[in-house]
């Protein structure tokens, strides 16, 4: 009887053994399942950069490194007279032709390392889209979503939700899950040079409240209402945090201009070959 109960005791001390070290390893997994996620979502912009730069970015002086910055608004072909609304099949030709020719969208983020390291993919190309309106979603983020391409959004925040034309915000959350960049074009459009040091700030700073009440995006990127600026817009807006600014001055964006006067390439209604012609010193 003895024998008996040794040998059940010994069994189901194995048992709890057994059990007890499963446990144990299974905890230890979900540990470092935790931590590795954590880690990663920590390091996601400065992870994207660094896989975009192990596959083709090239180390130059940053005194030279130049980068075409699109600036497009409506994607329309409802008024063709209208030089601010590029029809969609014109603006997928265009992303089809920058896909197909080896070119790398960058976010605005990746503008910024890029301009102030010199460390820039051979054929760079920023696409940017003024003041929000609806056919940004409904047209141009399907053909970017469709060539992998990155599209960097300027929205006129006290547009969002109210004024007929313009995105919603639920327009703006699905893009900015899928990668495409929401930024600043001030809450208001009122052309900040015209305005007081204080309403210059307001107009900045209710644009980036509401991106993170809505959006959890901490703005650090503006696009001047109109492109006009002054000394002081550009120091009321560095005092708020913004490390980047564009305006509608045409050119390559280069840091010898500054980061905060950034210059662009307009997209018009052009031919193929006209667009093409934007990006020379890339392809020749």
């Amino acid at each position: 009887m003895k024998k008996y109960i040794f040998i059940i005791l010994t069994v189901t001390s194995l048992l709890l053994c057994i059990l007890l070290f499963t446990s144990y390893i299974k905890c230890s997994n979900l540990d470092s399942t935790l931590s590795y996620d954590n880690l990663s979502v920590k390091n996601a912009v400065s992870s994207k950069i660094e896989l975009k730069k192990s596959l083709n970015y090239v180390s130059k002086p940053v005194a030279d490194t130049y980068i075409p910055i699109l600036m497009y608004h409506s994607i329309s072909d409802s008024n063709p007279s209208n030089t601010l609304l590029v029809p969609p099949s014109e603006f997928e030709n265009e992303i089809a032709w920058l896909h197909d020719n080896g070119f790398t969208s960058l976010s605005l983020d990746e503008l910024y390392y890029s301009l102030t390291t010199g460390n820039v993919p051979e054929k760079p190309v920023v696409i940017t889209f003024d003041d929000g309106y609806d056919d940004n979603y409904n047209s141009a983020y399907p053909i970017l979503k469709k060539y992998g391409f990155i599209g960097n959004f300027f929205v006129i925040t006290d547009y969002m939700d109210t004024k007929p034309g313009f995105m919603t915000v639920d327009m703006l959350k699905e893009m900015h899950s899928n990668g495409m960049v929401i930024e600043s074009h001030t809450s208001n459009h009122q052309e900040l040079k015209n305005l007081s040091d204080e309403d210059k700030k307001t107009s900045i700073k209710n644009a980036q409240d509401f991106l993170k009440e809505k959006l959890n995006i901490d703005s650090k990127f503006l696009c001047y209402p109109v492109g006009r600026y002054d000394e002081a817009t550009k120091n009321v807006a560095s005092s708020l945090g913004v490390k980047l600014a564009v305006t509608t001055e045409p050119g390559l964006a280069n840091m010898n201009q500054g980061l905060t006067s950034l210059k662009r390439v307009r997209i018009s209604p052009m031919s193929l070959d006209a667009f093409k012609s934007n990006f020379k010193s890339f392809t020749n």
